[in-house]
Formats: structure tokens, sequence, C-alpha cells
């Protein structure tokens, strides 16, 4: 066997050094993969582990047609070819010498880009550990554990608002198999980001903890994930959505210029917006109206027909007379309901001219057959029902499009069991679990909206403390508080708009950003980076032949560059000057 071995082992060098040749690479490509399968056989490792992690590799870079060279330590002891690459891949690679680590770190600060997985250890000349974890050193990260193999699965969320999950359209999560003991780690560097975080952590109470991260290290960029290549769980779509992140990674390394739009306006890192629908006592619908306005936030009020009325008879008109009376035979003919139509539209217009909260959208039953079913539906819960349209209807684009983006109000709080603790408690509990839900939004820059469908059913006069609490934590995140209007504009926009980026000149870039949908949007961020942006501080940039403000992203390197406002069906020209040195 240990024969056969041997011979497996001649054929695999004999593969690596001609893979380049067949397939066309050349040392101009920029890019290296680091091989160790010779050293890290030496170790006590499972069968195939480090060759199948190398090769996972290799079958990437070939399958995206995506020249390279490889590497061995050898070359990381002679320091002076890694100028020869732009990129560096590091597989698993537990078997460096201290002058080979020594080496790929100054090739990091020094300029150059590395795409790394899994652990990289130092080793000694007599193979004894001189240290596993020196990924503190290079990527800014401090190792909490190894994952015990017995967790069996870990679910990591993507941040769709990074450079190197920009063409993601959706927040998600991708499953990672913990067989192989991946690194769980925290970032200790303000020059390194989280991708995403351990959502099914045990080690971490504050969930921050994470696998994949992005970041600089002197003057060299690097993306690094603390799982094998070949880690991922799940079905095709799995796969390919890791593989996505890959493909994106490697363009930002090797970045020669790109430009896009953050995920939200002015530079919020999530969205959140807040929805009171009422199905309780009229009465809330005055305490809530105070609370927004106390908290200065922007906030959606779903009013059905009854609430609407029994609010305005009580607070505002006496001589108010029902529109709506619930027997079939009231639908019975079209022109009742015409009729109808028209009387609540004035009350509609009557409550806002009243209470100041203006009706963004309303739903209307739109034939006899589904007023008859309205009617029927009363003691089922009508009131959830037409809530439930309503969601779909006040910014339907958003909800076809960008499904997984939307994080409706979990059905769970329904039941949620409030008896027998104090009102405190109950308060504290319920904010908690809010936030919770809030932080799995957030880590993936998504949409959360806050539906009291529920809680409202449970929580009485308690509500206002609830939120009031918890409005107050939202103002202290980056999360932009707004109305369903605003997301859907946004969202629309997003969706409508094109980015560009042409080189004009070696000093000159213009950038173009396209609104082609129907509606203004205000405070966008437009992101650009290039190879020719070495000083950034004496750049000129100018949008219509004024000066407009931007920022340089301390992680990224990226410009970041404020529109205030962008009109519909308009076009912005971004000049970028950058100074000419000798």
């Amino acid at each position: 066997m240990k024969y056969l071995n041997n011979i497996l082992y001649i054929l695999l060098l004999i593969l690596i050094a001609f893979l380049p040749t067949l397939f066309g690479q050349s040392k101009s490509s920029g890019i290296a993969i680091l091989s160790t399968v010779k050293s890290d056989s030496s170790l006590n490792l499972r069968d195939g582990y480090i060759l199948d992690q190398f090769t996972a590799w290799e079958l990437f870079l070939i399958k995206n047609k995506i020249n390279y060279n490889v590497l061995t330590e050898k070359d990381l002891d002679a320091e002076e070819l890694l100028e020869d690459y732009s990129c560096l891949i590091v597989p698993v690679s537990k078997s460096l010498s201290k002058l080979e680590f020594d080496n790929l770190k100054k090739y990091l600060t020094g300029g150059g880009s590395i795409l790394a997985s899994s652990e990289i250890g130092i080793m000694d000349e007599k193979f004894q550990a001189e240290g596993w974890f020196k990924l503190d050193e290079i990527f800014g990260v401090s190792v909490l554990r190894k994952v015990p193999k017995e967790q069996i699965s870990i679910v990591h969320s993507i941040n769709v608002n990074s450079p190197i999950s920009a063409e993601e359209n959706d927040p998600s999560t991708i499953m990672i198999s913990a067989v192989d003991e991946p690194l769980e780690v925290v970032v200790n560097s303000a020059s390194v980001q989280p991708l995403g975080y351990f959502l099914n952590s045990t080690e971490s109470d504050d969930k921050k903890s994470t696998m994949m991260v992005y970041g600089k290290n002197g003057s060299g960029r690097f993306v690094w994930f603390g799982f094998d290549f070949t880690s991922i769980l799940g079905n095709k779509s799995q796969v390919e959505k890791f593989h996505s992140i890959v493909s994106q990674s490697l363009n930002w390394l090797n970045s020669y210029g790109n430009a896009r739009v953050d995920l939200w306006p002015g530079g919020f890192n999530s969205a959140a917006a807040l929805v009171f629908d009422f199905t309780q006592p009229s009465r809330n619908i005055s305490s809530f109206q105070k609370l927004v306005k106390d908290e200065k936030v922007k906030s959606n009020f779903i009013l059905n027909e009854l609430i609407l009325e029994k609010f305005i008879s009580e607070n505002f008109d006496n001589n108010y007379e029902p529109v709506f009376s619930f027997g079939t035979e009231y639908f019975s003919e079209a022109d009742n309901w015409e009729k109808t139509d028209s009387l609540l539209k004035e009350k509609f217009d009557s409550f806002s001219d009243k209470t100041g909260i203006e009706i963004k959208s309303t739903v209307l039953p739109t034939s006899k057959l589904e007023s008859y079913h309205f009617a029927r539906l009363s003691d089922l819960g009508l009131e959830t029902f037409l809530s439930n349209l309503a969601d779909k209807n006040i910014f339907p684009e958003f909800y076809e499009t960008n499904k997984a983006l939307t994080f409706l109000h979990p059905s769970g709080f329904e039941n949620f069991v409030l008896t027998g603790k104090s009102k405190k408690a109950k308060t504290n509990e319920i904010v908690e679990r809010l936030i919770t839900k809030f932080e799995t939004v957030s880590s993936g820059s998504g949409l959360f909206i806050l539906d009291d469908r529920y809680l409202c059913k449970k929580c009485g006069v308690e509500l206002n403390e609830v939120y009031g609490n918890f409005i107050s934590y939202l103002k202290n995140k980056n999360s932009w508080i707004a109305s369903f209007t605003e997301i859907r504009n946004w969202w629309s926009f997003k969706n409508n708009s094109t980015v560009t980026l042409r080189e004009e000149s070696k000093n000159s870039i213009q950038v173009t950003v396209n609104n082609k949908s129907k509606y203004d949007v205000r405070d966008v961020v437009v992101r650009v980076d290039h190879k020719y942006f070495q000083n950034k501080n004496n750049l000129s940039i100018k949008e219509s032949g004024k000066d407009v403000d931007y920022s340089v992203d301390e992680v990224t390197g990226e410009l970041k560059i404020l529109l205030p406002e962008l009109r519909s069906k308009s076009t912005a020209k971004i000049n970028i000057s950058i100074p000419l040195t000798d």
C-alpha cells in the first residue's frame, strides 16, 4: 500500500507540473495557487485531505477559465518570485516554515492579495508545531475555537452589501460542514470586516463570531474563509452561491476598476420598516401615533375599515355613520359597491386630515365575489386577512423580485406565553426577541419588518413600552428606518439602474449611474475602486461640473461618493480626476 501511495504521489507532482502548460497558464495571469501537498502529507491528517482541497481549488479555476500558476513552499522562500503575482490562493496550509510565513505576510502588506481558506500553520524542521493559528498577524482575526465535528453543520449568514457579494440579490445563509473542524473567529482589527456571522454558534453569546472575513493588511487585500473549499453542504444552489462569492473575491482582489451602488441609501447597512396593523381597540392608533412622532421615526399604519370607522366615531365625529355592515345583501348591487368605495375614500381622507396619519395604501374588495368572501370571513380573522393582502399590495415589485430580502415578523409570536411573569420581565423578554430577530436580518444587510399583528393580541397596553424600547435600540444601529413607500421606491431604483465605469485616460475615470425607474431617490452612495487610486486624498470628483462629497472605506479602500438626489429617468455622470505622479 505504501508503494502504491508513493506512485500516486509522484503522478500528482507530474500533474501539478504540467497543468499550467496544458491549460495555457502563464505568470502574466497574475494568479498563483500555493501547493503544500508534499509537506502536509507528513502530518497526521485524514487520508487525501490536503490533496482534496488543493484539487478542488484547481478545478474551480479551470472551470472558470482563470489562468494561474502553481507555487510550492520553496517559491515562498525566494520572496522575489511573488512579485510576479497580484493574487495568491492559499488552500489549507499547515506546514509553513517561519521564513515562508514571514514572506507570505510581507507579500500581503507590500500590496499583494491573498485568498485563503482554513488554517495557516507554522512548523519547525522537526515538524513540531510552533504556531497553528497565525491568523491574527495576517488576517486580523482571533480564533475562538475549532468547531467540533459533533456540531455536524454550521449556518452562516451572507452580507450582500460588500464588494465580494454585491452580485447576490438577497441576504441569505450557507450551510457548512463541521467534519473537518473549521475555525470560528472574531474580528479584532478595524481594517477587517465579517462577510456574515456564525448564526448557530454555541461559543459566541453575542452572535458576532464569523468564518468569513475580508479586509486590508498594509497595502494588500485579503479574503479568508475559516472552512475548506469542499465544506459547503446542501443542494446545488448552495454550492453555486459559495462559488459566486469566491469569483467575486478574485475580482475584488485583482480589481482593475469597478463601481456599484450601496444596497441601502445613505450608507446604511440594513433597513427597517415599522408596521402597525390595527386589529385591536382603536385607542392604540392615537398611542402609536404619539410614539412614532416622539421618536421621530417613519412608520406605516395598516387600518381595516371597522377599526378606522370606530376610531373616527370615538375621537372626531359622534354622528359618523358606518360605511360597512358586512351583510351579503349589502354588496348585491354594483351601484352600492361603487357608492361604498366613494364613501370610504372620503372617510380615509377625513381620517388623514384629522389625525395627520397619511394612508399610503388601502386594500378594498375589488369584486362582488371577493366582497362576499370578506363578509363570510369576518368571524375567522377578517382583519388579519386584510392585512395579509396589504403586505403584498404596498410594494408588490419588492415582494416579487426580492422575496428573500423581506423578513416578516414570525408567526411564532402569536403563541408567546406572557403569563406568570412581571410586566417588566415580559417587556424585556419581548424586546430581546425582537432584537435577536433584527440582528439576524441586519447581519445580512436585509430588510426587517416589525409587524405587530401577533404581538397586539397578547400584549395590550404594554405594547407601547415594548416598541418604545425597541425603536430606541434601532435608532442606535446603522439601519435605515423607512416607510414602505420609500423602500419600494428605492428597490425599484436598485432593480432598474445601471452603473458603468470607463477609463477616459490614465488619470481620468467616468462613472455613469442611470436611474431607469419611475421614482426619484435620495442619498445614493456610489462605491468606486480602481488600481489607479494610489493616493485617494487628492482626487477631484465632480458631477455635472459640481464638486461632490466623498470618503474612503477603511476596509475595502473604495471611494464612497454621495449623490444627494437622483431623479427618475435621469443619468448622473461622475468624473474622477487622479493627480499625476512623477
